[in-house]
């Protein structure tokens, strides 16, 4: 059942709620650390830096030309 449906219900959502008070804290407890376990395992893609070469205009040229295959 979805968590909204299960809380729709007004007459048996504190008694719902209080069930999953043990799920929810441990929720509220661990996400902000998990978002950081998450955020420090993704990578870029930085454009490469030569000495004398122009600029792009677009600063994500290097990462579209990979995303469409040409590079």
């Amino acid at each position: 059942m979805g968590i909204a449906r299960k809380y729709l219900d007004k007459k048996s959502a504190a008694a719902d709620a209080a069930k999953d008070y043990g799920s929810m804290k441990f929720i509220i407890e661990h996400t902000d650390d998990e978002i950081k376990a998450a955020y420090e395992k993704m990578g870029g893609i930085s454009s490469p830096q030569f000495a004398g070469m122009p600029h792009a205009h677009n600063p994500h040229a290097a990462e579209d030309r990979m995303a469409e295959g040409h590079g």
